[in-house]
């Protein structure tokens, strides 16, 4: 595949990222270093294919775009057998031809995401168009910028905090968003509910995050020396594991002995996924 930064022509490219995932503590998580995300990390390994403007694609740049598909998972995928499962898996519905067909970017990207996550069974292999900045006069903001006013017209991820009649505290947290600054928040939302007998930690259709915030809201529940929650494993074998633990960093009230009780559904995932694993160490964990 060839680079065409130097052609202005083209206004847009096709950006394929095939998600390579990492396994943590029976959860997968996506890794992005350009987001310095500690467990919900998405690394992106991406083939790009020329789109001019919004025309569609032709059908050697299908090709250019679907075959690289199953040498990325074969790469990158946290487990080598799963890994070379999925990639088999795919390459029957590349040798099936259907997506010769579809010449729209934003449907070849849809449909490659639903056939990868039925494949892998994993939500974080996903294909999705990006959009270039223009290389010329262009005003367009970072991922960081862009970021930063989500978390405000979002407040921070905390879409409801209140306690129900019951004396149960009520928290529905829609994204778990940067820690440093959602850090505020976050402490307020626990200090609202820390005289509430119980909590309802509402996460459906959270798709995950940054773990600050989420391992803020576990050390109430949690005193003493620092427990071991989790280790985290990369597919670059290069990578040395690392270890989550439990910390005493809580402004408030410890939540030690009380009922917390977890909302989900199909769409809550990634970090958000976390709630479940130190079960073991949460008798109470609902």
């Amino acid at each position: 595949m060839k680079n065409s930064y130097h052609k202005k022509s083209l206004e847009r490219k096709l950006r394929i990222a095939i998600l390579g995932s990492l396994i943590f503590s029976g959860f997968l998580f996506p890794n992005s270093p350009s987001h310095q995300k500690t467990i919900d990390m998405e690394k992106s390994y991406s083939r790009e294919v020329e789109s001019s403007g919004v025309q569609d694609l032709t059908e050697e740049q299908i090709k250019q775009i679907t075959n690289a598909i199953p040498e990325l998972i074969l790469k990158h995928y946290v487990f080598e057998e799963k890994g070379i499962k999925i990639a088999k898996e795919f390459k029957k519905l590349l040798n099936s031809k259907k997506y010769l067909k579809i010449h729209s970017p934003d449907s070849l990207a849809v449909v490659l995401s639903r056939d990868l996550e039925q494949i892998s069974n994993d939500g974080h292999m996903y294909v999705k168009r990006k959009k270039l900045k223009k290389h010329s006069g262009s005003s367009g903001k970072s991922w960081e910028e862009l970021e930063k006013e989500a978390e405000i017209k979002n407040n921070y991820g905390f879409e409801s905090v209140r306690i129900l009649n019951d004396s149960t505290g009520y928290i529905k947290i829609t994204e778990f968003m940067h820690p440093k600054r959602t850090m505020p928040t976050a402490v307020a939302a626990m200090k609202l509910v820390e005289n509430s007998e119980n909590l309802i930690l509402d996460l459906r259709n959270n798709g995950g995050g940054y773990p600050g915030i989420m391992m803020y809201i576990l050390n109430h529940y949690f005193d003493g020396s620092p427990t071991h929650l989790s280790t985290t494993y990369f597919a670059n074998k290069d990578n040395v594991p690392y270890t989550q633990y439990t910390s005493d960093l809580v402004y408030g009230k410890l939540r030690k002995g009380t009922p917390l009780y977890l909302i989900v559904n199909k769409k809550t995932g990634s970090a958000a996924e976390y709630f479940h694993i130190p079960h073991k160490h949460l008798v109470l964990l609902k």
